[in-house]
């Protein structure tokens, strides 16, 4: 067994981060895949149209029994002055029920006014015999199928012939195909997102064992194998390493919140994350129903959850996995993650942790180029919250990086509060570019950028510099200037460079 250096750690956070980015990557690419797949599979479908209308009727029966009923009672008295009266109103909820429009381009008043029109006359279809006299069912007749509804509710759908009966069959098939594909996803991301996390919180424990067994700071010594067993093992090494995976796997059969109390115990500042506590209980509790009870829930997630997460959920209901779910669920592992190895390094390495800050700010400058602002504040502040022990030069680079979260959400006056809390005086002509950077000052950030240039001699040298800055972020507003884009021009670089940045930018 070897003692755990700092490089070993830096290894274990960054494999992390990879694999959340990977599992980002991918829910996205497939879901999008999927998602494009089920638009393929109901666009300009007869059958799907008259579904749709049909859905939005039964809708109603769901949403405003009373209603309905006041129409089938009117119905029965064929009273042709207040029927139209009570299909109007209905009309109005349904508009209601979908946001205020009828989706896609139904917004229009002529559609409107034409789709009103076609279902005014398939409800009043449902109230009348084929001899206009009064029904006791519902008769929906559409172009693909027809729908009868009995006094009971039961509801009977009759394709108009087998073929289309057969078609429809296979619409609707692919239609659930595509929608259970969707939802598989989810749950195989939630399930190896978890994992991932819990991967994560294992390689911590391992490392603190490792570092405990050096100082006698655990219960490992206290542990005993018999003679044969360390046989079987082939070495003290092969025994001692053995020792310290059963400690391992002892800790982790238990549940999230019992790693997040034990990790505390190492540093009391993991308690004070409550919230994200709470957050990640609810997790592993939501992952552990769709592994062992098939996304159901039981008494033992509503039991064992915050009540914030269990409003509206009952028990015996299969529980939602929904795409925002996991989007949220993305961000909290990954921030979650950073946030306790952070404060198991800083007790595990003795308050060092000045090259791991300068990986953290790797990694929040990764989230902010890809638009992840608030996650990237997040770890920022992280990150200063040890400004006392960063250079200045790092925690000048933090500071800026940090305004830039503001800055990319309009937040132009916090922007400029944060820009006034900097100490700029001794600061170099790069940070000082940076500085009219961030409050669009574009003259005196070219001003400051010629300055650092003429520190070079070298032209390739003053290229790659300018290379890197162009992929900056803080960069993106400038290459709107049309001084500067002259300037860049005198440096050898064409309009069509620049337009290509722009188009990435935006």
């Amino acid at each position: 067994m070897e003692r755990i250096t700092k490089s070993d750690s830096f290894i274990i956070i960054k494999e992390f981060i990879n694999k959340i980015e990977d599992q980002q990557d991918y829910f996205a690419a497939i879901s999008e895949m999927l998602n494009h797949k089920m638009d393929e599979t109901v666009a300009d479908k007869e059958f799907f149209r008259d579904l749709n209308i049909f859905g939005r009727i039964i809708e109603v029966l769901n949403y405003f029994k009373d209603d309905y009923k006041n129409i089938y009672d009117i119905s029965k008295h064929h009273n042709e002055v207040i029927l139209p009266e009570v299909i109007s109103s209905i009309w109005d909820q349904i508009i209601q029920l979908n946001d205020g429009n009828l989706g896609g381009e139904e917004d229009d008043p002529e559609i409107i006014k034409q789709s009103r029109s076609s279902l005014d006359k398939y409800i009043s279809r449902a109230f009348m015999n084929d001899d206009e006299t009064p029904t006791s069912k519902y008769v929906i007749n559409f172009d693909y199928f027809g729908v009868t509804v009995d006094d009971t509710n039961e509801v009977s759908i009759i394709y108009q012939s087998r073929t289309t009966g057969n078609e429809g069959y296979q619409n609707m098939n692919n239609l659930v195909k595509s929608i259970r594909n969707i939802s598989q996803l989810r749950t195989s991301t939630v399930i190896t997102l978890a994992n991932t996390f819990e991967l994560l919180i294992s390689k911590i424990f391992m490392c603190q064992f490792t570092l405990d067994s050096f100082s006698n700071g655990n219960d490992i010594g206290k542990k005993t194998l018999t003679l044969e067993e360390i046989q079987n093992l082939g070495s003290l090494d092969a025994a001692e390493d053995f020792l310290l995976e059963s400690s391992v796997s002892e800790v982790m059969r238990k549940s999230a919140s019992d790693w997040i109390n034990k990790l505390g115990k190492i540093n009391n500042k993991i308690f004070k994350l409550n919230n994200e506590k709470d957050k990640m209980i609810e997790f592993f509790q939501r992952r552990n129903i769709i592994v062992h009870n098939n996304g159901v829930i039981n008494s033992y997630y509503l039991n064992n959850v915050g009540e914030d997460f269990t409003r509206d959920l009952e028990k015996g209901k299969t529980i939602d996995v929904d795409k925002d779910y996991i989007s949220d669920k993305i961000t909290e592992c990954r921030l979650f993650g950073l946030k306790i190895f952070w404060l198991w390094f800083e007790v595990a390495f003795k308050g060092d942790i000045k090259a791991m800050a300068s990986l953290y700010a790797d990694f929040s400058f990764k989230l902010l180029e890809d638009k992840k602002f608030d996650e990237a504040r997040h770890v920022y502040n992280l990150i200063l919250d040890y400004k006392h022990k960063l250079d200045s030069s790092l925690a000048m680079k933090v500071n800026i990086n940090l305004i830039q979260t503001y800055k990319w959400q309009d937040k132009k006056d916090k922007v400029e509060e944060e820009v006034n809390k900097l100490d700029f005086s001794m600061a170099n002509e790069e940070y000082l570019m940076c500085r009219c950077l961030l409050l669009d000052d574009f003259n005196g950030a070219l001003t400051y950028m010629k300055k650092k240039l003429r520190g070079i001699e070298s032209k390739a040298e003053q290229q790659e510099l300018i290379d890197a800055y162009l992929r900056w972020p803080l960069f993106k507003n400038i290459l709107t200037n049309e001084t500067f884009i002259d300037y860049l021009d005198t440096m050898g670089y064409n309009v069509d460079v620049v337009d290509d940045l722009k188009e990435k930018e935006d």
